[in-house]
């Protein structure tokens, strides 16, 4: 059983940052929060530690960096239908 109180990291593709959220306002995301395990490396060559490689003006959103991709927490994504 998990704990209520318990954050968890997300990246918000829309903005670009990396925020904590509590387990209780999962329900409150849309589809675009990315579920991490951890912060993005900051000797990354792509992304610096931002977790995103540049801004895609034509669907308005933050593409993510490969490094970050590793970090996904497939566990909490498949919780909240994420693919």
């Amino acid at each position: 059983m998990s704990n209520d109180n318990e954050k968890i990291k997300f990246y918000s593709l829309l903005s670009g940052e990396i925020y904590e959220v509590g387990r209780d306002e999962l329900e409150n995301l849309d589809q675009f929060q990315v579920p991490v395990k951890e912060m993005p490396s900051q000797s990354c060559k792509k992304c610096y530690g931002r977790g995103y490689i540049g801004f895609d003006i034509h669907r308005k959103y933050y593409k993510m960096c490969k490094c970050l991709h590793k970090h996904i927490d497939r566990e909490i994504a498949s919780e909240l239908n994420l693919k």
